[in-house]
């Protein structure tokens, strides 16, 4: 059995940035000493240092593009942090049940206690999205140490749509049938919108529906690699320097490793996902002109690459859905249906 090791989950004393601030507000200058000359000079010497200050302008939405500037995050913000948090949420998937409930608890409370757990990677999916098409930059001030605006490295962002594209994958987003039955137990009492807004849609009544949980887990990083911005940033990146990845690069990764898997219930699910947030992003208003176009040209293969693959239902499905602007647009659409939506996240300030 698998076991997840809490004993050093917290660490020993303060660290470097928590001196510093101290230092910053309550240390003294020398006598004689110019303080906004001390000022500055602490500024300098944590800069030297390597600490940066970014403020949640530049660090809470999925969006943004500074590598390492995250919010509920642990550690460097790397491919491995991202694949440490998935080993854990696989521990944590294996291990959830009703013994993680307190004796004498309404089994339907499961669903509640099942979504942190579902998307306990959700933070670290927007730190290593801050990676592709990310730029490291701080505050800076004329004439300070601060180092110059510098892009990610291929190998950088190469290594982080690795990390992930493996959330996207079936065995990441799979719910255990067993757990699926498990998660159905009814809700006694009238409905409770606090309660609800932490749960899952359900497939009527209260059974669970694995579905919209692989659903909404795709979403959370597909909004992430998807979001306008980024794909602007991966444009502009590309057209500076071709070593660097572009749009095209993400649309074929996501055609290659996920979209073209579409074998079982799951893997269509993810694959359609996928589509419909590419077609999201091709229409969203911050999605600039270019950018659109790349996506449209992505769809449109997509159309007449299922168009010809005659035995499989949800191939010709795919393609006639994507041929139906009508269609498209109501498969779009932010309904319960269409769109699960995905439970609230960040407690402060979201």
């Amino acid at each position: 059995m698998i076991l997840i090791d809490l004993s050093d989950a917290y660490a020993t004393g303060i660290g470097k940035w928590d001196k510093f601030t101290v230092d910053w507000l309550y240390g003294q200058p020398a006598a004689g000493t110019d303080p906004d000359a001390a000022a500055a000079a602490k500024a300098d010497a944590a800069q030297r240092a390597g600490m940066r200050y970014l403020t949640d302008i530049d660090g809470r939405d999925a969006s943004l593009a500074v590598p390492g500037d995250s919010m509920w995050t642990e550690g460097d913000d790397g491919p491995a942090d991202l694949a440490h948090v998935m080993a854990v949420r696989r521990v944590a998937l294996a291990r959830f049940g009703p013994g993680v409930l307190h004796a004498g608890a309404p089994l339907s409370d499961l669903r509640r206690s099942f979504v942190p757990v579902w998307l306990f990677h959700r933070y670290a999916v927007a730190a290593i999205g801050k990676t592709l098409g990310g730029v490291h930059y701080s505050y800076a001030t004329a004439g300070d140490s601060a180092p110059a605006p510098t892009r990610g490295s291929a190998a950088e962002q190469a290594e982080a749509l690795d990390a992930l594209l493996a959330t996207l994958s079936p065995a990441a987003l799979t719910v255990p049938p067993a757990l699926a039955l498990t998660l159905s137990s009814g809700v006694n009492g009238n409905a409770d919108p606090q309660y609800d807004s932490e749960v899952l849609d359900t497939a009527g009544g209260a059974v669970f529906d694995p579905l919209v949980a692989t659903d909404v887990a795709a979403q959370v990083t597909l909004e992430t690699l998807l979001a306008p911005t980024r794909l602007t940033r991966l444009h502009l990146q590309h057209a500076a320097d071709e070593a660097l990845p572009g749009v095209n690069t993400l649309l074929d990764r996501l055609t290659r490793d996920i979209i073209m898997r579409h074998d079982d219930a799951v893997t269509q699910r993810i694959a359609l996902r996928t589509i419909l947030a590419i077609a999201s992003a091709a229409r969203a208003p911050a999605t600039t002109p270019d950018v659109a176009l790349r996506l449209d040209g992505a769809l449109e293969g997509l159309r007449e690459r299922f168009g010809r693959d005659k035995r499989d239902p949800w191939a010709q499905g795919v393609a006639r859905l994507l041929g139906d602007t009508t269609a498209l647009e109501r498969a779009l659409a932010p309904t319960k249906r269409s769109v699960p939506a995905i439970p609230p996240g960040m407690p402060i300030g979201g």
